[in-house]
């Protein structure tokens, strides 16, 4: 998670390249910064406070500076929430209060800029194979079954692919999905179907 000028100084290089910026896709994410699941009265305030960072202000603050650019042309803003944005789990306060953020953040963006042609939508995906979901498997006592378990809590039986959640964010991008806005793309093989 950058500072507002290193924000800044992205939107400035892309639009100085490219003139106009047509889509924009927040995907910042962290899990747990603790060592262990911590329930509300236990979870420190630094904890709380540098998860909201990392996973709901930053795509604020990267709205924020490049929707004054989509104000002239219209343009797709995606936004990565999380099953966990409506599926709680034990001990993950702070996660599931970004990740919430996030998915309402969303919904009040649609609202706000229908008027001027941004369209914004949230993607709900899954337990994914990316390093934050390796991380945790690899320091179960049992990584295998650490992975397992994950899988086994999808319908489809498996943990989902990155390209799998990109190509969802490349549809919402594009002039397929024209028709949606303030909408929740669920991504998630079937795990809030339970």
């Amino acid at each position: 998670m950058g500072t507002i000028e290193g924000i800044r100084s992205v939107v400035a290089a892309t639009q100085e390249k490219h003139g106009r910026v047509d889509a924009l896709y927040n995907n910042a994410g962290v899990g747990a910064l603790a060592k262990s699941f911590l329930r509300v009265h236990e979870t420190p305030y630094e904890i709380f406070e540098k998860t909201i960072r990392l996973n709901l202000w930053s795509v604020f603050a990267m709205s924020h500076e490049t929707i004054p650019l989509m104000l002239k042309t219209g343009g797709s803003i995606i936004n990565v929430a999380s099953i966990n944005a409506q599926a709680a789990i034990p001990g993950s306060v702070s996660y599931i209060s970004a990740k919430g953020g996030v998915l309402s953040m969303t919904r009040s963006i649609a609202f706000d800029y229908a008027v001027d042609g941004i369209r914004a939508n949230v993607l709900i995906p899954g337990y994914i194979d990316t390093r934050m979901v390796s991380d945790y498997t690899n320091k179960a006592p049992d990584p295998t079954a650490a992975a397992k378990e994950f899988a086994d809590q999808h319908l489809l039986g498996r943990i989902g692919d990155p390209q799998e959640v990109a190509a969802a964010a490349l549809w919402l991008a594009s002039d397929a999905s024209t028709f949606m806005t303030g909408s929740a793309l669920t991504v998630d093989g079937g795990y809030l179907a339970k």
